[in-house]
């Protein structure tokens, strides 16, 4: 998994401030189906820690 994306972070945002219900996320020019869980670990990582590489 990777980190979010500005685009994603926004798309949580807007859930958070409409409180929506969302379990599902869909892309529509994509055919990639992922959870709200999904989304939610993306925002937790830290994209600093995933660049790093070990000596």
């Amino acid at each position: 998994m990777q980190p979010a994306q500005p685009v994603t972070k926004r798309l949580a945002e807007a859930i958070d401030k409409l409180g929506l219900n969302v379990e599902t996320i869909v892309g529509a020019h994509s055919p990639r189906i992922a959870k709200i869980e999904d989304l939610r670990r993306s925002l937790d990582i830290n994209p600093v820690k995933v660049a790093q590489v070990s000596p």
